[in-house]
C-alpha cells in the first residue's frame, strides 16, 4: 500500500510539470493562465521555459485552435493588465508561411520576423502571402492589441521586415508589415504591396547613388513622384526642363543623377559624390544622424505613422556640402525646406553658374496655351453663349454684363493703380443681383469647387481672373442682401493687346459643373 501511494504521489508531480491541471484542478502557474485566458480564450499547456536571469519564461502549447507553441514572458503590470506578453502571433505567423512555402528567419527581439525578395518585382506576390496570413489571423478571432499600456508600441503582432535581396546600402530601412496590423491598417493586399514598393522606390529615388536596378520600371518612379511642379535649368542660351524635379526638395541622389545629365561630372563613392567645376571640388555628404528623441523611438520601434521609409527609424537622413580642401562643412537643405536630405538649388546655381527656376517654363506654358485654346474653342461651339447686355444665372445669382472698358490706369478720390509695362486693365462692367434667401459674398475669399469662378478666357491661349485692388468699388469683395442689385465693376490685369489681338475673348462664370458664358468678341 506504501509504494501504491508514493507512485501516486510521482505521476502527480509529473502531471503538474507537464502543465495539467493539479489536485482540485488547479494549475500550478495561474496568473499566466489566467493572462492566456482573458486574451485568447481555450486551453493550454504551460511550462517553464529554461533559461538564464532571475525572471521566468514560459514555453505555451495551445491545446486547441491552432495548437500553437509560443512564449509568454513578464513585461510588467505598467504595460499589460496582466503583467505578460507573448509570441502568439509569431507563432501563428511562422506555422501560415511554411503552409504557404514562405521562408522567415528569426529577426531582432522576440517578435520580428525576416523575409527576403528577390527583387521589386517579387514584392506583389510577397503580399499577396501576407495578406493571406492577415486574413487568417482576423479569421481565426485572435486579438491584436493589449488591453493597456504598451509593450513596444502597444500592438501584440508579428513584424515581419521585407529585405530585398543584395541591397543593403548605408540608412535603408526595410519596410515592416505587422500581423495583425492595428496601426496603419494594412489588411489588403494592394495597401502592403503599395506600402512595400514605395519603401524601396523612395530609398531608390532619394538617396541611392547606384544604377536604378533594371527591373524597376520607370513608370513606377513617376508614380512615385506624383505632382511634382518641376524646374527649368537655364545655362547660358540653353534651357532645359526636368519635370521630376521640386526647386525646394532636390534630393541627394536626385542631384547627383542631375549633375550626370548636366555634364557636371559627378564622382561618387558610398554616400558622397564631387561635382568639379574649373580647379575646385565641390563635396555632397549624405550622413545618417540620430534623432534627438532616440531613447522614446527604441520604445515605440513601429511607430502607428507611415513615413515613407517605412517604420520609424533611430536615424534620420542630411545632407551637408562643403568646397574641398576646407574644414568646415554646412548643412545643404534651402531655408524653404523641411527635409534635412534635400540640397538647396542656390548653392548648385552657385556650383555649376546655372539658373534654376521653379515649374517647367516651356512645357507647362505650352500645355497651358493649348488647354485654354481648346476651351475657346468649346465656347464657340456653344449655343447658349450671350452677347453682351444680356442676363445669365448660375449658383444663386444673376449677372448682366453690360460693356467692357480698358484702361491703362484706375482712379479713385484719393488712389490711383496704374497697369503693368505692357498690360492694362479690363473692367467688366455688370448688375449682379443675389437670389438666394440670406445675405452671401459675390465672391469667397476661399472659394471650394461649388463656389462662383470668373475667368476671362481668350482664344490665343489666355487666361485670367479677376484682380482685387483694395480700395477700389468693385465686386470683388462685395456681400449683398436677399433680393438686393448692385452696379459694380470686375478688374482683370491683362496683356494690352489680348482684346484686340485674339480672335475670341470670352468671360465666363463657373459653380460646380454649370458654366455661363458671355461672348466680350
Amino acid at each position: 500500500m506504501k509504494k501504491i501511494i508514493v507512485l501516486f504521489g510521482f505521476l502527480g508531480l509529473m502531471l503538474c510539470l507537464s502543465g495539467c491541471s493539479a489536485i482540485g484542478g488547479k494549475s500550478p502557474y495561474p496568473e499566466v493562465e489566467q493572462y492566456l485566458k482573458s486574451r485568447y480564450g481555450g486551453k493550454f499547456q504551460i511550462e517553464e521555459a529554461p533559461g538564464e536571469g532571475t525572471e521566468v519564461s514560459y514555453q505555451v502549447v495551445q491545446k486547441d485552435g491552432e495548437k500553437l507553441e509560443f512564449l509568454v514572458y513578464p513585461v510588467g503590470e505598467e504595460y499589460t493588465n496582466k503583467g505578460f506578453d507573448d509570441t502568439l502571433p509569431v507563432a501563428f505567423v511562422m506555422k501560415k508561411a511554411r503552409e504557404a512555402g514562405l521562408a522567415l528567419e528569426p529577426g531582432e527581439g522576440e517578435k520580428e520576423l525576416i523575409v527576403t525578395v528577390g527583387s521589386y518585382g517579387e514584392i506583389g506576390e510577397l503580399a499577396e502571402k501576407l495578406a493571406d496570413m492577415a486574413d487568417a489571423y482576423q479569421e481565426a478571432g485572435l486579438p491584436a492589441q493589449f488591453t493597456r499600456g504598451t509593450v513596444g508600441d502597444g500592438w501584440n503582432s508579428a513584424n515581419v521586415r521585407v529585405h530585398i535581396r543584395d541591397f543593403e546600402p548605408e540608412g535603408y530601412e526595410p519596410g515592416v508589415i505587422r500581423i495583425p496590423d492595428s496601426v496603419t491598417g494594412f489588411h489588403e493586399r494592394e495597401e502592403m504591396q503599395e506600402y512595400l514598393e514605395t519603401n524601396y522606390l523612395t530609398f531608390l529615388e532619394r538617396y541611392y547613388l547606384g544604377e536604378i536596378p533594371a527591373d524597376v520600371p520607370e513608370e513606377a518612379l513617376q508614380e512615385l513622384r506624383g505632382e511634382t511642379r518641376g524646374i527649368t535649368l537655364i545655362s547660358g542660351d540653353e534651357t532645359r526642363e526636368y519635370p521630376e524635379l521640386e526647386s525646394n526638395e532636390l534630393f541627394f541622389a536626385q542631384v547627383y543623377r542631375l549633375a550626370q545629365k548636366e555634364g557636371w561630372e559627378p564622382e561618387a563613392d558610398g554616400n558622397v559624390f564631387t561635382i568639379a567645376r574649373g580647379e575646385d571640388k565641390y563635396r555632397f555628404e549624405l550622413v545618417f544622424e540620430e534623432k534627438e528623441d532616440k531613447g522614446d523611438r527604441a520604445k515605440y520601434k513601429y511607430s502607428g505613422s507611415w513615413q515613407p521609409l517605412g517604420h520609424a527609424s533611430d536615424r534620420e537622413p542630411v545632407v551637408y556640402w562643403s568646397k574641398e580642401g576646407e574644414e568646415d562643412r554646412t548643412p545643404a537643405r534651402s531655408d524653404f525646406s523641411g527635409e534635412k536630405a534635400s540640397i538647396s538649388a542656390d548653392i548648385l546655381e552657385q556650383i555649376a553658374g546655372v539658373e534654376i527656376e521653379a515649374g517647367l517654363k516651356l512645357q507647362k506654358a505650352q500645355e497651358r496655351v493649348q488647354e485654354i485654346q481648346e476651351e475657346a474653342d468649346g465656347y464657340l461651339l456653344r449655343s447658349d453663349v450671350k452677347p453682351m447686355g444680356e442676363t445669365v444665372e448660375i449658383a444663386g445669382w444673376r449677372i448682366t454684363l453690360n460693356q467692357v472698358e480698358e484702361k491703362k490706369r484706375l482712379e479713385t478720390s484719393n488712389m490711383y493703380f496704374e497697369a503693368d509695362e505692357d498690360k492694362i486693365f479690363a473692367r467688366m462692367d455688370m448688375d449682379v443681383e443675389n437670389l438666394r434667401t440670406e445675405k452671401a459674398r459675390f465672391l469667397e475669399t476661399i472659394v471650394t469647387k461649388e463656389d462662383l469662378l470668373i475667368h476671362l478666357v481668350s482664344s490665343g491661349g489666355h487666361r485670367y481672373i479677376p484682380v482685387d485692388l483694395i480700395g477700389m468699388a468693385d465686386l470683388s469683395s462685395v456681400s449683398l442682401e436677399p433680393g438686393e442689385v448692385r452696379n459694380g465693376g470686375l478688374i482683370f490685369h491683362i496683356g494690352e493687346n489680348i482684346l484686340e489681338e485674339d480672335e475670341h475673348v470670352f468671360l465666363v462664370f463657373k459653380a460646380g459643373d454649370e458654366s455661363r458664358v458671355f461672348r466680350i468678341k
